[in-house]
C-alpha cells in the first residue's frame, strides 16, 4: 500500500481544500446522485450540455478528500469537452486506476495522473470514481446531447476491501 505521503500529492490536496465548481448551477438540465455505501459517500453531478459540449459542470458533495478532489478535477477537465470526449476521458481514467491498460501517454489525464498512486491503494479507488460515475449518469445520450438522460451500467470501482 502507498504510503500518504504518494497518496495526498499536491494536486490532491489543493483540489480537495479549494473545491473547484462545488455549487448547483442555474439552469442545469442533467443531474444525477450516487453513493458509495461503503464509506458513506454521496455525490450530486449537474451538468448542462448544448450541441454535445459541456457547457457547465458543478457537484454538491459529502465525501473523503479523494471524492472530492476527483470531482473538482473532473469539473475543471470537462468544461467545454463534447460529451464523447468526456466519456473517453472517464474509460482512461477508469483503466489507470484499475491496472488495466493505461493511456499511451499519462500526460492525456492531466492533473488526473495525480491519482496514479490510488492504485496502490485500491480502497480508494471508488473514491476517485464516484464523481465519474455520477457523471456518466448525468449526461444525455445522442449526437446532440439531446432530452434523454444516459443510464450505462456503473463503472468497475475497483477491488473492495
Amino acid at each position: 500500500m502507498a504510503d500518504a505521503a504518494a497518496l495526498y500529492s499536491p494536486e490532491i490536496v489543493e483540489h480537495s481544500r479549494s473545491r473547484r465548481n462545488f455549487h448547483v448551477p442555474h439552469g442545469a438540465g442533467f443531474q444525477a446522485l450516487e453513493h458509495n455505501a461503503l464509506c458513506g459517500e454521496s455525490i450530486s453531478v449537474c451538468a448542462r450540455v448544448g450541441d454535445g459540449i459541456i457547457r457547465d459542470l458543478s457537484f454538491q458533495e459529502a465525501g473523503c478528500a479523494f471524492a472530492m478532489a476527483s470531482a473538482s478535477m473532473m469539473t475543471v477537465a470537462l468544461k467545454g469537452k463534447t460529451v464523447t470526449e468526456a466519456s473517453c476521458l472517464v474509460g482512461n481514467l477508469q483503466a489507470h486506476l484499475n491496472g488495466g491498460e493505461e493511456p499511451a501517454d499519462l500526460a492525456e489525464l492531466g492533473d488526473l495522473a495525480a491519482f496514479a498512486a490510488v492504485r496502490e491503494a485500491p480502497t480508494r479507488i471508488p473514491c476517485v470514481l464516484l464523481p465519474w460515475t455520477a457523471l456518466l449518469n448525468a449526461l444525455p445520450a445522442g449526437p446532440e446531447a439531446g432530452t434523454q438522460a444516459r443510464r450505462p451500467a456503473p463503472l468497475a470501482r475497483g477491488p473492495q476491501g
